[in-house]
């Protein structure tokens, strides 16, 4: 084994699960963020050589997953405009399938999916990338290419988006679907 593939072992030890929570968020679904998460390992074992320590390993991590999941949305997108279904918050994760979960909860649970995946997707992410995923705000803008100030606008924004979309939900309105790139 060479030094960089022991290296990679480690950081897929350590951050794999991340990554993976941060894909299924994105994708929805089980299989495709497990083959995205494999591409993205791939990706830094082939990077590694070439990684200057610019950013924390976590976020270089992270910055290869957006981009393989942007570029893996595209595609997708672009061929068969099918919505991607997300799980976004913790207790939608964790105990989306528990048994002793009310039937009210589960149905909260799946309206809070449906609103978050009617969020235009830079919403989306950077909500998944500081309430789900709890990276810091230096660390989205790492990941995300973008300076400090628009990952806090833009978090506030969805935040904001989000808020009304859930309020209209519990006022029994339709939230319109508004899903953009």
């Amino acid at each position: 084994m060479d030094n960089y593939f022991r290296q990679l072992e480690k950081f897929y030890e350590q951050y794999q699960p991340e990554i993976y929570a941060y894909l299924y968020h994105q994708t929805g679904r089980k299989e495709i963020a497990e083959e995205l998460c494999q591409d993205v390992f791939l990706k830094a074992y082939h990077g590694l050589p070439s990684y200057r320590g610019q950013a924390s390993i976590k976020s270089w991590l992270y910055r290869i997953a957006h981009n393989h999941f942007v570029t893996w949305y595209r595609r997708e997108t672009r061929y068969r405009m099918v919505p991607i279904k997300t799980e976004l918050l913790h207790q939608l994760e964790a105990d989306h399938d528990l048994p002793h979960k009310s039937l009210e909860q589960k149905e909260e649970s799946e309206h809070v999916r449906r609103i978050l995946n009617q969020l235009k997707t830079e919403f989306r992410t950077v909500l998944i990338l500081r309430d789900i995923q709890e990276l810091a705000y230096q660390e989205i803008a790492d990941i995300l290419g973008w300076s400090l100030p628009k990952v806090k606008t833009t978090l506030h924004r969805a935040r904001l988006q989000f808020r009304l979309d859930f309020e209209k939900y519990e006022q029994g309105q339709v939230v319109n679907q508004r899903r953009k790139g």
